[in-house]
């Protein structure tokens, strides 16, 4: 066989759009460089954090790494202001060494009415915009597809 025929990219990404982060490995401001510096971005579900790894040949040949684990969906930016703010009550409250005030009691109970609004909002928005085509500028996130975070 001749060269074989390149799939044609997608020219607009959407929200809901899986995306696959290749990145360089050696730190340097090139973006160019050797396959073996080459490596993709991959979220870890149980500390939220993110890693870049190399894979040998592709995701079919390295038996080492899900490609799952690398997969992302792009979505509109979210709200999360009210989960971090539960969050930090929660930090502040296990640290205490007393029980919690009926006015730390009070405002656990708004946050986590909060939280439950906004995780409604965030549901029904991502919903909306679903699908619809992004333009340069637009404000997105990455939401890992494996573990949801």
């Amino acid at each position: 066989g001749g060269p074989k025929a390149a799939l044609p990219l997608k020219a607009t990404l959407h929200g809901g759009d899986l995306v696959l982060i290749s990145c360089n490995l050696d730190n340097s401001a090139h973006a160019e460089g050797s396959a073996s510096d080459r490596g993709y971005v991959r979220a870890c579900g149980l500390t939220g954090e993110a890693d870049a790894v190399r894979i040998r040949g592709t995701f079919h040949e390295d038996i080492d790494h899900d490609i799952r684990d690398f997969l992302f969906v792009i979505v509109e930016q979210l709200s999360y202001a009210a989960n971090r703010d539960l969050h930090h009550l929660h930090k502040h409250l296990a640290k205490s060494t007393s029980a919690p005030t009926p006015s730390q009691l009070a405002q656990l109970k708004t946050l986590q009415a909060r939280v439950v609004d906004e995780e409604r909002r965030n549901a029904a928005a991502a919903e909306a915009r679903a699908q619809r085509p992004l333009s340069y500028g637009s404000i997105v996130q990455l939401r890992h597809l494996r573990t949801k975070r």
